[in-house]
C-alpha cells in the first residue's frame, strides 16, 4: 500500500501461514515497509479470507481505515510470491492502483489527457416502443448482418471475448484524441488490460485494430474500450425487457466471429441481470443481446453451472442489462435507460389521442342507438331453467410460474468477511 501517494510502498498486508478453510477469515500480517523497516505491526486487526469451497480465484484483505494514517486517496498493488527461488514475486501491475474511499463508483482509468470522470454520455437516439417484442424479426438475416458490422472480437493478453460499438456522445477530449468509437464488453474479458495495456480488436471484416480500456464496472462485469476506428454504433435505450421477449446474440464463441444464436428472455431482469435461452459459449462474453428491433438490452456474460455436479446448465444463460453501464462506463445523467413501453407501435401522445377519439365515437353510436329505439321498454331476459343448461369449461390457460424469488445475480458483493463471490468464469 502507498498511503501518501508518492509512488513508493509504505505498508504491506500478507497472508499468514495458516491454510484457508472454507469461507472463513483468519488474521493477516501487516508490515511497515517505510525506509526498509520491514517491521511487523501487531496493533491493527487485519484479516484475509478466500472461499475454498467454491474454488474461487481471489484472496481478499481487510484493514480498518483508522489503523494507519490514510489520506483521502491511496494506492494499492497486489502480488503473489513464495519464499523459495529468485524472482519469486509476480506483481499484478507495474504501478499502484489509486483508490478513493469517498468514491462510490468503481474507480476507472481515464483517456490520456482527460480526467477520471471523462465518460461518454447517452445518445438521444433511442427506441421508444416495440410493436411485437415476442415475435422474431421480420427479416432476421438482414438484421443480423446489420448488427454484425458493430460487433467485434476483443483480445486481451491470452484471453478473448466479444464486444459491440454503442451509440454514445463522445467527450471533447476523446474527439480531440482521435477517438471514433466506444466499445462495450465484459470486465472479465479485459481484466488483464486495465493497466493501460493495448487490446486488439478484430472487426467484422477481419481487420485488426488497437484499443484501450478506459472504464469499467467490476461488480456489474462491464467495461468500455475506445478506438480510433469508426465502427457503427448500436442503439441501447428503450423499454425494459420482459419474460418471453425474442432475443438474439451475436459474438465470437471459441473465437469464431459473427455467430448468431436466438432464444427468449427467460425472466424479467433482477437487479438489471437477466436470463435467456439463447445459447452462448466461451468467447461470447461481451457480445450484444438484442431485441427484434436490433436494440441492445444487455451483454452476454455467463453460462450457469449446476454447482452440485459442476456441469453447464442447458438454456440458462446470463446477460448484464445495459443500465449497469450507467455511472462508471457511460454518463447517463437523468436518462432512464430502460424506459418507454412494449406492445404498442404508437408514441404515448398519439396513442392517448386515438384512445380518446375511439371512446368518443363509441359513446356517439350508443346515444344514437338509444334515440332510435325511442321510449320502448326492453323485455326482461329469460331466466335459465334449472337443469336445462350446462356451463362451458373455461378456456385453457398457461399456469403461472412457481413462486420464488430469482437467485441473487452472480458478481454481487455482500459485506465481508466471508461472502465475496468469485468473478465470472467465462471469457
Amino acid at each position: 500500500m502507498d498511503i501518501n501517494n508518492d509512488g513508493e510502498q509504505d505498508y504491506s498486508i500478507e497472508t499468514s501461514n495458516k491454510s484457508y478453510d472454507g469461507n472463513y477469515t483468519h488474521a493477516a500480517v501487516l508490515t511497515d515497509r517505510r525506509n526498509d523497516n520491514n517491521e511487523i505491526i501487531d496493533s491493527c486487526d487485519v484479516e484475509t479470507w478466500s472461499n475454498i469451497d467454491n474454488q474461487v480465484t481471489w484472496i481478499a484483505f481487510a484493514i480498518p481505515m483508522n489503523c494507519l494514517d490514510f489520506g483521502p486517496r491511496f494506492g494499492v498493488r497486489a502480488y503473489a510470491g513464495a519464499d523459495i527461488g529468485e524472482n519469486n514475486f509476480d506483481y499484478s501491475d507495474s504501478g499502484f492502483w489509486v483508490i478513493d474511499p469517498n468514491q462510490t463508483e468503481t474507480p476507472r482509468q481515464a483517456v490520456a489527457g482527460s480526467s477520471s470522470n471523462d465518460l461518454p454520455s447517452v445518445n438521444s437516439n433511442q427506441i421508444s416502443a416495440l410493436p411485437n417484442p415476442a415475435d422474431a424479426p421480420s427479416d432476421l438475416s438482414a438484421l443480423s448482418r446489420e448488427i454484425s458490422n458493430s460487433v467485434v472480437t476483443v483480445y486481451c493478453e491470452n484471453g478473448l471475448g466479444s464486444g459491440w460499438s454503442a451509440e454514445v456522445d463522445l467527450t471533447d477530449s476523446m474527439l480531440d484524441a482521435g477517438i471514433e468509437s466506444y466499445l462495450i464488453t465484459n470486465f472479465h474479458v479485459i481484466e488483464e488490460c486495465t493497466d493501460g495495456r493495448e487490446v486488439k480488436i478484430q472487426l467484422s471484416n477481419g481487420n485488426v485494430v488497437s484499443g484501450q480500456v478506459v472504464s469499467w464496472n467490476q461488480e456489474g462485469d462491464l467495461a468500455g474500450i475506445v478506438t480510433t476506428e469508426e465502427i457503427p454504433g448500436l442503439k441501447w435505450i428503450g423499454p425494459a425487457p420482459q419474460q418471453g421477449w425474442w432475443v438474439g446474440v451475436i459474438g465470437s464463441p471459441e473465437g469464431q466471429p459473427g455467430i448468431l444464436t436466438t432464444g427468449i428472455a427467460s425472466s424479467e431482469p433482477n437487479n438489471y441481470e437477466g436470463y435467456m435461452s439463447a445459447p452462448i459459449n466461451p468467447g461470447n462474453s461481451g457480445g450484444p443481446v438484442f431485441d427484434n428491433m436490433g436494440r441492445v438490452i444487455g451483454v452476454a456474460s455467463e453460462i450457469a453451472i449446476i454447482s452440485s455436479r459442476n456441469e453447464l446448465s442447458q438454456g440458462f444463460n446470463t446477460y448484464m442489462g445495459v443500465p449497469l453501464l450507467c455511472g462508471s462506463v457511460v454518463d447517463c445523467s437523468a436518462t432512464d435507460v430502460w424506459s418507454g413501453s412494449s406492445g404498442s407501435i404508437f408514441p404515448s401522445g398519439l396513442g392517448l389521442l386515438i384512445t380518446i377519439i375511439f371512446i368518443a365515437i363509441a359513446a356517439t353510436l350508443v346515444t344514437l342507438f338509444i334515440i332510435r329505439r325511442g321510449g320502448s321498454r326492453s323485455k326482461p331476459a329469460p331466466a335459465f331453467a334449472q337443469g336445462n343448461y350446462s356451463s362451458r369449461p373455461m378456456p385453457p390457460g398457461s399456469m403461472p410460474p412457481p413462486p420464488g424469488s430469482m437467485p441473487p445475480p452472480p458478481g454481487s458483493m455482500p459485506p465481508p468477511p466471508g461472502s465475496m463471490p468469485p468473478p465470472p468464469g467465462w471469457r
